[in-house]
């Protein structure tokens, strides 16, 4: 059996370094290596030139797990079976509940 607070460390390490992960490359996410190598200002850190913005990496995850602890364990079952876990409509009921700005 896996310790507790080994398995707590090993999930927070895993979520920080997704999160700093996709928050340093969405600045360059989709350019080439010549583009991102001559940027101004540079990426060599956190600057006053990054803006916070939602990213989707992070977040899809985020609202999936609350739409799925919203299930009941019956309810998951039945969608299992269905192959209807986190169909289309279910889903993007969380994404307007949780993500959309007129809820904010």
């Amino acid at each position: 059996m896996v310790d507790k607070n080994f398995l707590l460390q090993k999930i927070w390490g895993s979520w920080t370094g997704k999160i700093a992960g996709g928050t340093f490359g969405m600045p360059v996410e989709g350019k080439r290596r010549e583009v991102i190598t001559n940027m101004h200002p540079s990426l060599s850190g956190w600057s006053k030139h990054h803006r916070q913005v939602v990213n989707d990496d992070e977040q899809y995850e985020l609202i999936s797990l609350l739409a799925l602890e919203a299930l009941s364990d019956d309810d998951f079952a039945n969608r299992l079976k269905a192959g209807t876990i986190l169909e289309p409509n279910y889903l993007g009921s969380y994404w307007l509940k949780f993500l959309h700005p007129k809820n904010h």
